[in-house]
């Protein structure tokens, strides 16, 4: 196995995406938007620091940090990145922390799971331009089936975003665009006709209040994927929030055999000022 950095950044076209990668848990995500520059490793450890969530009223004994996993056996009950199961069970995985690889501007990542064999490798790609490519794969090691009902990549959303556009339409009338406040919960935008039609939104956008072609700030994601689709934000009770996306799969359409791999549509995202 290849010595595990404590942190990977990632910068280009204006923006930067970092990762703490200390710990045997799955990376987690400090910062996704503006560039901030070169930094140290000293800056870096400074960074993961103030990201760290602190430990509220009534909450469990360690503060919940979620990490890219997003998995409930880690405390986190937001939306999952895997949601399925082995006929009943090993549906609340926990994945741990094998190997990255980080070369250029790509991260890739082997996590595993001993108990409910299973292997999920994800990579992180930004582009000269700053765009964000994320993908995941997932291995059944396991003797039976495996039934996959979701993978939604997502990627944490700064505070300062507070208002939501997406897309909606009909003939003569495509992409239109419609406002609201992320508000505590989860909404979602679900294309179900097997393809991309007028109703289809084109980009989700999490953006500050009042953000235009001109000023303001915006995290916009989009699913590169022609068939059913999933676009999603959520906003937890402890202010945190996530804008994520997954190819929106109808019961039993992935069950994994063993040694069976299930690789994920990639998830296009970007900032701007």
């Amino acid at each position: 196995m290849n010595a595990l950095p404590s942190a990977a950044l990632l910068r280009a076209g204006g923006s930067a995406f970092v990762l703490d990668c200390t710990g045997l848990r799955a990376p987690r995500i400090i910062h996704w938007g503006t560039d901030l520059g070169e930094l140290s490793a000293a800056e870096l450890e400074s960074l993961a620091a103030a990201a760290r969530l602190g430990r509220g009223h009534s909450a469990f004994d360690e503060p919940l940090n979620p990490s890219i996993a997003r998995d409930a056996s880690e405390g986190f009950f937001g939306t999952p990145l895997l949601s399925g199961h082995r006929n009943g069970t090993h549906f609340s995985p926990q994945f741990r922390l094998q190997e990255i690889s980080h070369t250029g501007n790509t991260i890739w990542i082997v996590l595993v799971d001993e108990q409910a064999l299973l292997d999920l490798e994800l990579a992180y790609t930004l582009t000269d331009q700053g765009v964000l490519k994320v993908s995941a794969v997932l291995v059944n090691n396991g003797p039976s089936e495996f039934t996959v009902n979701d993978v939604n990549l997502a990627l944490p959303l700064s505070s300062k975003a507070t208002h939501l556009t997406d897309f909606t339409g009909n003939w003569s009338r495509e992409f239109f665009p419609q406002t609201r406040d992320i508000e505590v919960g989860v909404w979602s935008r679900e294309i179900r006709e097997g393809r991309t039609g007028h109703d289809f939104t084109l980009s989700f956008n999490a953006h500050t209040a009042g953000a235009g072609f001109q000023t303001g700030e915006v995290w916009s994601i989009s699913l590169g994927w022609s068939g059913n689709t999933r676009h999603f934000v959520e906003r937890l009770p402890d202010a945190t929030q996530w804008l994520g996306a997954g190819e929106l799969l109808l019961p039993g359409e992935v069950i994994l055999a063993p040694g069976d791999r299930y690789e994920s549509p990639i998830l296009y995202a970007t900032y701007s000022q």
